[in-house]
């Protein structure tokens, strides 16, 4: 008699339906026999086999397979094939293999082998008894041997992965006779998403199997899901803390995390730069005291702190940093630890100096100009530019000396450094040396309470520009020259010394020869600063420029205001010519700049200039006739061209008195119709 069994097996919720057969005598084989004779040798429908065989029976006639031929067709994969099926598989088959050995272990001696398939019922893993292994290689039972074509009848293999069901199929109740003598008890192994990705088979001589065979198949199938879950919840684990790693690594900033007692549990690479961490292991590292106290009093209080200036102590100097520390709640709402986030002051220096304009937009092909005089000074400027020697530029107000600086150091290797400018004559004495040199909190009442870096620690790295340089101060010119020789500064208000790294250009309008003798400017700063002297020439020394920066200016003032001046006329140019220009390019800029709006198109003509640059040649005459000191004469012009022609004024600019000034526009026949 043939007997049908059925069980439901649960494991966390999971169902499976096994099918389980079991043949108690040799009478139930012969029973069994004689329905797969009948059926295949003459087409008789038995009752007594289960519908799961009996339409896997049905399937194999349909399509042509030869109950009684040997299994010999299936193909196998061999060399880079199964190579690289089992690199596609490697994780499912790590994960049963210990599975796979201890069922084996139970049935070890009983003539059994255990094998793993993929999802197509190519075999994976085999393991068995010798005797079992070797008559399994003549069934394709090997790794690569492939167990889906349909030709071979039925098998436990391809029922269980086509219904997603464990089975056990025994003896003749296999299509091909050749499998008469086995018992295959088979269940399939899905993945995190119920999907399908192999079975787990025990097969061996039916005489030998029971009902409990199939049992540990599927407990085996269970544990390797369990497994691969476990495993792939890891892997992600893993993944997502080498993502998390990467980008914290990427950060700018330094990021690290501390425990209650002080132990660092987390620290990306620039976290252990700035805080000199030595080795691979994070937990053997000490923070910093300084630093380790903001983080320990964040831990106490439980507050967040922003931007705490600290430092690290290294053996080649000591290294400034700002830190920003927030605390970390556990699920009790306690304080756990701190995460701090850590800036090199270098970094945030080049972002305050970026965000604030601190760079050079001018290079030398912006300056214009094509006289002896001009050229000189950028070629001398561009050798400048080579060096990190401080410079000095020379000349009037408004003839470009910015320009120059910013060129120089565009052309400099501290071209990716900041560009840092400031007017000396523009500061409150009293606030020049906190602008310069910087000051601690509490340095000074008014002060901010987390004190403030000086203009010499914004330029770190790139240059620092002190227009007016004249007008310092001739206490701050000593603080300025000890940096200049030391290159370390102390901020007002703290003992700590900063090591700056500036190159200096100065600019002056001012004979600063002249400036040492009445003791306003000291000679060994002086000395110190002009390793490059720059002479910038006045317009009014290279006129021949003109033409190229009124057409520079037109272009440039078009674009930026939307106007259509197509040129200018030659009468506007010669008045602009005869013009001496006290205020130089600047002058010459903003005098253009109203005639373009004055005009909105066409062609400038004198009627549009400014009625003080067109009166110029009838205010002040000079009798060309004199054989006299031309240079003389040409600056007694200027002055009272600049003072409107008052000669209280004129005396004052060129420092000499009332009198005397009267006695030389006698003496040179200098006439002034304005009278003071």
């Amino acid at each position: 008699m043939i007997i049908k069994n059925y069980a439901i097996l649960s494991d966390g919720g999971a169902r499976f339906l096994m099918q389980y057969f079991s043949l108690s005598s040799a009478n139930e084989y012969q029973e069994l026999f004689k329905a797969w004779q009948e059926y295949f040798e003459q087409g008789i429908t038995p009752k007594s086999i289960r519908p799961v065989i009996l339409e896997s029976w049905k399937k194999a006639r349909e399509l042509n397979a030869d109950p009684f031929s040997s299994i010999t067709e299936g193909s196998v994969l061999e060399g880079d094939e199964l190579r690289l099926k089992l690199e596609e598989k490697k994780e499912l088959i790590a994960c049963a293999r210990p599975f796979m050995q201890i069922l084996f272990d139970v049935v070890k001696g009983s003539g059994f082998v255990v094998l793993l398939t993929d999802e197509n019922a190519t075999m994976l893993h085999v393991i068995g008894d010798a005797e079992i292994m070797d008559q399994g290689k003549f069934i394709n039972v090997v790794p690569g041997g492939d167990w889906s074509n349909r030709a071979y009848g039925n098998s436990a293999l391809t029922i269980c992965l086509e219904s997603g069901e464990p089975i056990q199929v025994v003896a003749a109740e296999h299509v091909k006779k050749d499998l008469h003598d086995w018992t295959c008890s088979t269940a399939p192994i899905h993945n995190s998403e119920g999907m399908p990705i192999g079975a787990l088979s025990m097969s061996g001589n039916f005489r030998y199997t029971n009902r409990h065979t199939l049992g540990m198949v599927v407990a085996a199938t269970l544990a390797i899901e369990k497994n691969l879950a476990e495993r792939l919840t890891s892997n992600k684990l893993a993944s997502s803390n080498k993502y998390l790693n990467t980008i914290l690594d990427s950060m700018s900033e330094g990021l690290i995390c501390i425990d209650t007692v002080g132990n660092v549990t987390m620290a990306n690479e620039i976290a252990k730069e700035l805080l000199g961490f030595k080795g691979d292991r994070t937990a053997d590292n000490i923070v910093p005291q300084n630093c380790l106290e903001i983080l320990t009093k964040v831990i106490i209080t439980g507050k967040a702190v922003e931007d705490e200036e600290v430092y690290y102590e290294a053996n080649h100097g000591r290294f400034y940093y700002t830190l920003t520390a927030k605390p970390i709640y556990g699920p009790d709402s306690m304080v756990i630890g701190v995460v701090g986030i850590l800036r090199a002051i270098k970094s945030v220096k080049k972002l305050v100096n970026r965000m604030a304009g601190a760079t050079a937009s001018f290079i030398f092909s912006d300056l214009i100009g094509s006289s002896l005089e001009f050229n000189n000074a950028i070629s001398l400027a561009k050798t400048a530019a080579r060096t990190s020697s401080s410079v000095v530029l020379q000349g009037e107000s408004g003839v470009g000396k910015e320009l120059f600086a910013q060129s120089i150091h565009n052309a400099s290797m501290r071209k990716e450094g900041p560009f840092v400018a400031i007017n000396c004559a523009a500061i409150p004495r009293e606030l020049m040396a906190s602008e310069l040199f910087g000051y601690s909190k509490g340095a000074f009442t008014g002060a901010r309470s987390d004190g403030k870096p000086g203009k010499f620690e914004m330029a770190d790295e790139g240059t620092l520009f002190l227009d007016e340089i004249g007008d310092m101060p001739i206490d701050l010119q000593v603080s300025l020259l000890r940096i200049l020789e030391n290159k370390q500064l102390t901020r007002l208000g703290d003992n700590k010394v900063i090591s700056v790294d500036v190159r200096i250009i100065a600019a002056t309008n001012k004979n600063l020869k002249l400036e040492i003798t009445k003791n306003n400017f000291r000679a060994d700063l002086y000395y110190r600063l002009k390793v490059f002297q720059i002479q910038i020439p006045a317009l009014r020394e290279r006129k021949d420029d003109l033409d190229l920066l009124v057409k520079h200016f037109i272009d440039k003032i078009n674009c930026t205001a939307g106007t259509k001046i197509m040129g200018i006329d030659e009468k506007a140019l010669r008045v602009i010519s005869d013009y001496h220009w006290p205020g130089n390019i600047r002058e010459l800029q903003n005098i253009l700049e109203q005639a373009i709006y004055m005009a909105k198109a066409g062609i400038l003509q004198p009627k549009h200039l400014p009625e003080d640059i067109k009166k110029f040649p009838a205010n002040i005459s000079i009798n060309k006739n004199l054989s006299l000191k031309t240079n003389e004469v040409v600056t007694i012009c200027n002055a009272l061209q600049e003072a409107g022609g008052e000669i209280s004024r004129a005396a004052k600019i060129l420092g000499i008195g009332r009198n005397t000034l009267y006695r030389k526009l006698d003496k040179y026949q200098i006439r002034s119709l304005t009278s003071s």
